[in-house]
């Protein structure tokens, strides 16, 4: 295994700033008079400089510690050897399936191949079954009415106030003439008082 040095992500100028994103992340070394990441303020962002780079001996390998070759199609394995192989994006899924097989005989690794699974098919519902809804059961108004008289309310019976909807309005009617009637009686105390 080989150790590489790490560095931090170097992003291009105003990347992220504006919600549309119009800015992409590939970078370009800033240039303006005024710019602030080329006049290196830390709170910018580090620039790319080549204290950065790893020594010769581990440049450009794979992690493994062998070199990394892409490959397009199965004539490019001949003669490889203490080598990963990555497969190029472009390729199709079935010269893909090519290249694998070569380099599994081959003894080489590859780093990007996944074996293609068929999706599962997903089983079909029978429309008709589907349609018909499951009869439910609809209760006449004279056995809802039993049930009411059971429970104790009766057909006939207003709702409380507590139960209704407005249950806060005879409530706060009751609070004001109480509030009322406490003012006037502490202003008659008052006057009282006063007066003597």
């Amino acid at each position: 295994m080989v150790t590489k040095r790490t560095h931090p992500k170097f992003h291009r100028t105003n990347l992220g700033r504006f919600r549309r994103s119009r800015v992409a992340d590939n970078w370009r070394r800033p240039r303006g008079i005024d710019n602030k990441q080329r006049e290196k303020y830390n709170y910018m962002g580090k620039l790319p400089s080549i204290g950065y780079g790893n020594p010769k001996e581990i440049r450009h390998l794979h992690p493994s510690g062998l070199k990394e070759v892409i490959v397009e199609n199965v004539s490019m394995l001949a003669g490889l050897k203490n080598v990963v192989v990555r497969i190029a994006g472009g390729v199709g899924a079935r010269k893909a399936a090519d290249i694998a097989k070569a380099a599994k005989a081959a003894g080489l690794r590859l780093l990007n191949y996944k074996e293609w699974q068929p999706k599962p098919k997903k089983q079909k519902k029978d429309k008709a079954a589907a349609l018909k809804k499951p009869e439910e059961k609809k209760e006449k108004p004279e056995e809802k009415a039993a049930e009411k008289q059971a429970e104790g309310k009766g057909t006939d019976a207003q709702p409380d106030a507590k139960t209704s909807g407005t249950h806060h309005m005879p409530q706060a009617k009751q609070s004001h003439e109480k509030y009322t009637q406490d003012r006037s009686q502490e202003s008659a105390k008052s006057k009282r008082e006063t007066t003597l």
